[in-house]
């Protein structure tokens, strides 16, 4: 039997780590002893290394920021929702849902269709409130309402660079 604060190579314990040197510890918990690694040191079994996760999951964990994430890549913003939320059939990746849908679904009182589209008004997809946030009922109606946004961005591009080619002129001349 081995005692506390023994130290070994992992060959001498069929370890695949062979150099590595393991100490025998209790665990702070549980008082269930165990080889751990000599310079991890850690001062659980992974039991309650476990258990202590689970119990840090969602809210319980002090860096809970109420579920609330945003997508990088699109700047869209997420929100978990639980099983039994009334909003819960509009989730779509796991158990959240894009905020501005949530939101114009809780001004609605109902659930929103699939098939509709909450479109922001100033462009700004993480401005969510209600008076930025439109309801359109299918994606044609949304193209055409970013096709004139894009064509409004592309005659202002066309007024500049006229602007540009007239101050080149005259700094050439």
């Amino acid at each position: 039997m081995s005692q506390i604060g023994e130290v070994k190579h992992g060959r001498d314990l069929g370890k695949k780590q062979l150099r590595v040197k393991y100490i025998w510890l209790p665990c702070k918990l549980c008082g269930k002893e165990r080889w751990v690694q000599y310079y991890h040191q850690a001062n659980m079994c992974a039991d309650c290394q476990l258990k202590k996760l689970h119990s840090q999951l969602g809210r319980k964990n002090p860096s809970w920021v109420g579920g609330r994430t945003v997508d990088k890549s699109r700047g869209y913003v997420w929100i978990l929702l639980c099983k039994n939320d009334f909003f819960y059939p509009m989730v779509q990746h796991g158990e959240r849902v894009y905020e501005h849908r949530l939101v114009m679904a809780k001004h609605l009182n109902r659930c929103l269709l699939p098939w509709e589209v909450v479109h922001h008004k100033n462009g700004i997809k993480g401005d969510n409130r209600i008076e930025n946030l439109e309801l359109l009922t299918g994606l044609g109606k949304h193209n055409t309402i970013l096709n004139k946004y894009i064509n409004k961005l592309l005659s202002e591009n066309r007024k500049l660079r006229g602007k540009l080619e007239e101050l080149e002129c005259l700094r050439k001349s």
